[in-house]
């Protein structure tokens, strides 16, 4: 079967996953999809949501600007083929990419050299990686 869009069950599987790991009282995301044969290209933009409000927060719509948190951003890719999930994301100040085929997985930063889990926020990413990586396998079967 070929999918060419996310569909909305794995949308709403993978926003159930977020919101394990980050409180969705206080943040929200964005995912952005491009979906083509066997690979999958998932962009997570991070906001805050309405019930959190810091006094920089101007405007009540979730979805602006004025509310981003790149804090949260990630990015997701998955090629069905070769069964391999990677995930990426800014850690101070650095771009940090778990690679995760099981029953490995292997962080590298920005210049592509293999570094230690990054504490405390590594434990979390590899728990959302191996259950993205479940949605993802199951989507594409």
């Amino acid at each position: 079967m070929m999918i060419t869009a996310l569909p909305l069950e794995t949308e709403t599987a993978i926003t159930q996953i977020l919101s394990k790991h980050y409180p969705s009282s206080h943040y929200c995301f964005k995912i952005m999809s491009i979906v083509e044969d066997s690979i999958a290209d998932i962009i997570f933009e991070g906001y805050y949501t309405k019930t959190f409000t810091p006094t920089s927060r101007p405007s009540p719509d979730c979805f602006t600007k004025n509310n981003r948190n790149t804090n949260l951003d990630f990015s997701l890719y998955y090629d069905h083929c070769d069964r391999h999930l990677k995930l990426s994301s800014r850690w101070k100040g650095e771009l940090l990419s778990l690679s995760y085929k099981p029953p490995s997985s292997i962080w590298t930063g920005e210049s592509a050299n293999v570094i230690y889990r990054p504490y405390p926020d590594g434990d979390k990413f590899e728990a959302i990686a191996t259950s993205l990586y479940e949605i993802m396998l199951k989507h594409f079967l």
